[in-house]
């Protein structure tokens, strides 16, 4: 008993954590070199979008993780603003993919990748769909509201909380979602959700109207981060040497 608690004690302050779990870290060029024969292997113009924080996951190693750290949700993408995954959740995730018949490499890989912050991360699927821009215009946007200062923060939740409870806000034309999925998904999320689907477009522009007019500091900040996350994709041109 002294000695699981010891262990316990050891793999969770951090120390050593992943020799606890009987995988060995790799070091910066074999991680870099395991995912650029991975990404050899699939032919999809879309992954010229993504910057060197955002990665693809495969579908099977994606659905572990998200069992792994309790996400029940359909989503295929994810910001992660911090590492969701603690001891316990990385040992599931170890026993999970070893019983799968995944390698020490590649679980090595993943969990580095997985428990990065501050990095995006996207199941493979999600590359092969239409929505794929707008997929990743929505991780942007949580990935810049995280950057923001403390105070201007808290004061975009406020006003987003105000416009929550008080606004009847509705699809915009030609939204991928309906009224139903918006409602429920922001009703489950914290208020971030809302803005990401504001500033996509999802959500009719009366809703942002009324935000520009309630609360016009809110509305600037907001504005600003639309045209940064729009500009990094729309005026990106696809280089299509990458996939020569």
């Amino acid at each position: 008993m002294k000695k699981l608690f010891s262990l316990l004690l050891v793999c969770n302050f951090g120390i050593n954590i992943l020799s606890c779990l009987g995988i060995k870290k790799l070091g910066k060029l074999e991680l870099k070199s395991y995912y650029s024969d991975y990404l050899s292997k699939i032919n999809n113009i879309n992954l010229a979008y993504l910057d060197t924080t955002e990665y693809i996951i495969p579908n099977e190693i994606f659905e572990v993780y998200k069992k792994s750290i309790g996400e029940k949700s359909p989503c295929v993408a994810f910001y992660l603003k911090q590492n969701y995954m603690g001891y316990f959740e990385k040992r599931k995730f170890i026993n999970e993919l070893k019983r799968k018949g995944y390698d020490e490499k590649d679980i090595a890989f993943y969990l580095a990748v997985l428990t990065k912050e501050k990095a995006v991360v996207i199941k493979e699927c999600a590359l092969k769909k239409r929505y794929f821009t707008s997929l990743l215009l929505h991780e942007r946007i949580h990935k810049e509201l995280d950057k923001l200062p403390r105070e201007d923060y808290n004061k975009i939740m406020e006003a987003v909380k105000f416009i929550i409870k008080n606004v009847k806000f509705k699809p915009s034309k030609g939204s991928s979602y309906s009224l139903s999925y918006l409602e429920e998904i922001i009703k489950k999320s914290n208020p971030e959700e809302f803005i990401a689907y504001l500033l996509q477009g999802e959500i009719d522009k009366s809703t942002e109207k009324f935000l520009k007019k309630k609360f016009p500091h809110v509305y600037k900040t907001l504005d600003k981060i639309k045209t940064k996350v729009r500009n990094s994709l729309y005026n990106f041109k696809v280089n299509q040497k990458f996939f020569k």
